[in-house]
């Protein structure tokens, strides 16, 4: 890996300027308020990710054994058949007489493509037939299909066929077993149907209006219905009362059973289990090299925190509000987690702790600063020394080191992946903070809306610079990783391509499941409700700015694998970041408290079933990125962070689902890169 000035852009580098050092870390600006308890390690997670570590994988059988497949065939590409899969969904109508279930037809029609191009087909009996929900779903279920069983999309045709009028997103795990069961050649059972979307890590995600849906699928003669998890008391419209759905079933002579992702779904509709790599995997663990030297890092956040906090202190009182002196307490309880975990021995929890530490110090530094600069310079000051930073000058400079780098190993080659994925939420809040800044004019005095302009670049500058830096961290990381060579790299544009539009869907589904949602609550337009949304959810907005600026690399860079490693890493921060905020805004529907922290879930349920899917999930698929004998440090100090943040404050859980998540999509590239993971479709 050809890479130059890595080691000289350490943690001192942006010391460029007073007001330079105090942006190295911050979140939310004065003027809005937290969506939750400050996260620890996922939210920047790049600085405890992009540590050079050395892992002990020459003795595999210390960690994980691989075992043949019993009963899966290994195929090429090509092999699929033509096959329609018909199923009945289900549907439930509000009318004035009361609400009203049903089924309706729909096909799922699965052969070989020919054009060489990803794509779905909606297929509509009626004109303007299905709506913007439906093809949320039916991209979604293509890609989760197609992801799940290792096949390449761009070599399929897909298409889903309704003959009336539907929309919604509540078909979206049927269509998904639908397609499975087409690319399998599987058959599904008549007399079963099922309710549910389907999440991106593929669990089952809530719908509404079940009793009816049940209702209708009894007049159809169906005898079995699954319905997601946690939802086996849903509100009757009719009765406008909870009921239980499965007395609700029984009395009707439906058996009604609830399942929490597509592997169990697909069980009860064909009596088949999903094909999956087999592997015998332990706990995921650090080396004693990689333990030491995070411990090492946590050191140095803590000095480096202290050395802050001391900054702070020094500031006159007028520089500071309550926003900062609760930054300085979050920042002091991090420091204590940092203690207690490097005693307990937990390096990956020591470490994000220090990072977090550092990272509220510095935040209640930057803009206790940034207010004692106005006082003393005024508020044009204040944006004109903001411009002279020049960050987004240094974000275009690591753009350049970043194509210069041609990785040599699968485990250089996700390094840098993790490094283009920060760099595009570089660029883009950069870019945005620049515009913010140029827009306001350059009058004597006090200016309308200036103030905001001012604390709102602060914002996007602290964020931009957080992800510049860790992306130079991956660069570093990349450096040192061992590995397997790349043998699959003929993977690695269809990969950008699928991942692309995963996000795509994903932030998609924000707009289509989300927004109406949260504007109905609050009373405003989508437009507005999407606007705050992206303020206060760090996962929305780093998914809007990466999916922005895929595009962008799309148009710009040439094709071939630099622009393919830039691509893929764009689109797995979409993907992460939009799939968080749907989990936290509607599948698992979090609670707030009047402060606007999470302080627990409505699916509670349903939300520890998806943890404990998505853990399992990482550890297979890390361990069969294992046995290529490559380095699997970015998915394990996921997983580690992950589930340190699973035993947090409420609001951590969502982190902990985001690094399972980014733990699995990262081992499962590594292994498609290594060659070592085979499409399992046909049978």
């Amino acid at each position: 890996m050809a890479v130059s000035g890595v080691e000289a852009k350490g943690r001192d580098r942006l010391r460029v300027s007073r007001l330079d050092t105090r942006m190295r870390t911050g979140v939310f600006v004065r003027r809005l308020v937290c969506s939750r308890r400050p996260r620890t390690a996922l939210a920047f997670f790049g600085l405890l990710a992009m540590v050079g570590c050395s892992f002990n994988i020459g003795n595999l059988d210390e960690t994980t054994t691989t075992i043949a497949p019993p009963d899966i065939t290994t195929t090429t590409k090509g092999e699929i058949t033509a096959r329609s899969i018909t199923l009945q969904g289900l549907w439930v109508q509000d009318r004035p007489e009361g609400s009203l279930g049903g089924v309706n037809d729909m096909t799922v029609n699965v052969s070989p493509g020919t054009s060489g191009n990803i794509a779905v087909g909606v297929i509509e009996g009626e004109v303007f037939g299905t709506g913007a929900q439906w093809r949320v779903a039916s991209w979604s279920a293509a890609l989760a299909a197609s992801n799940l069983l290792n096949v390449d999309l761009s070599e399929l045709k897909i298409s889903y066929e309704v003959a009336g009028r539907i929309d919604g997103p509540s078909a979206g795990c049927l269509m998904t077993v639908g397609t499975l069961a087409g690319l399998l050649g599987d058959d599904v059972k008549d007399d079963v149907t099922m309710t549910g979307t389907i999440n991106p890590d593929y669990t089952i995600g809530p719908v509404g209006g079940i009793p009816h849906k049940i209702e209708g699928a009894a007049e159809a003669g169906k005898k079995l219905v699954l319905v997601p998890a946690g939802q086996r008391m849903d509100f009757d419209g009719n009765l406008q009362e909870w009921v239980d759905v499965v007395q609700v079933g029984a009395a009707l002579g439906v058996e009604v059973i609830e399942v929490g992702d597509v592997f169990e779904a697909y069980e009860y509709f064909t009596d088949r289990r999903l094909p999956e790599p087999r592997v015998s995997a332990r706990t995921p663990e650090l080396s004693q090299a990689a333990h030491t030297l995070l411990l090492e890092q946590a050191s140095s956040w803590i000095d480096y925190c202290n050395l802050n906090l001391d900054d702070y202190d020094a500031l006159p009182d007028t520089a500071k509000s309550e926003y900062e002196e609760g930054r300085v307490e979050y920042a002091l309880e991090a420091l204590s987690n940092a203690d207690k975990y490097a005693g307990q021995g937990l390096a990956a929890g020591a470490l994000s702790s220090a990072i977090e530490s550092a990272r509220q110090a510095l935040l209640a530094v930057n803009y206790a600063q940034i207010e004692q600069y106005i006082q003393e310079n005024g508020e044009q000051a204040a944006v004109q020394e903001l411009l002279a930073l020049g960050i987004t000058d240094s974000i275009d400079g690591l753009a350049d080191e970043l194509l210069a780098v041609e990785p040599t190993n699968v485990s250089e080659a996700v390094a840098l992946i993790e490094g283009w994925g920060y760099w595009t939420v570089a660029g883009r809040l950069s870019f945005e903070a620049d515009d913010m800044l140029l827009a306001v004019p350059d009058d004597a005095g006090e200016v309308e809306g200036r103030l905001d302009a001012i604390y709102g670049a602060v914002w996007s500058y602290s964020m931009a610079m957080i992800s510049r830096d860790s992306a130079y961290d991956a660069l570093a990381l990349g450096l040192v990783l061992k590995g397997e060579p790349i043998k699959g790299v003929e993977r690695l544009g269809e990969l950008a391509e699928v991942y692309r539009r995963v996000a795509e869907a994903s932030l998609d589904t924000v707009h289509v499941l989300v927004v109406p949602g949260v504007a109905s609550d609050w009373g405003v337009s989508e437009a507005e409700a999407y606007d705050t949304l992206i303020t206060s959810d760090m996962n929305l907005a780093e998914a809007e700015a990466a999916v922005g600026d895929q595009n962008y690399l799309l148009e710009y860079l040439e094709p071939g694998p630099a622009r393919d490693y830039a691509v893929l890493g764009a689109a797995l921060v979409g993907y992460a970041g939009s799939a968080a905020s749907i989990a936290e805004h509607y599948s698992y529907a979090a609670v707030y408290d009047e402060d606007g922290v999470i302080t627990g879930y409505d699916m509670d349920k349903a939300l520890h079933g998806a943890l404990d899917f998505a853990r399992t999930r990482g550890e297979k698929l890390i361990a069969v990125a294992s046995r290529g004998r490559s380095d699997p440090a970015l998915p394990v100090m996921y997983y580690e962070a992950a589930g340190l943040a699973r035993e947090g404050y409420p609001g951590e859980k969502i982190d902990a689902l985001y690094g399972y998540w980014t733990a699995a999509m990262y081992a499962q590239i590594m292994a498609a890169l290594s060659g070592d993971l085979q499409p399992l479709a046909p049978r």
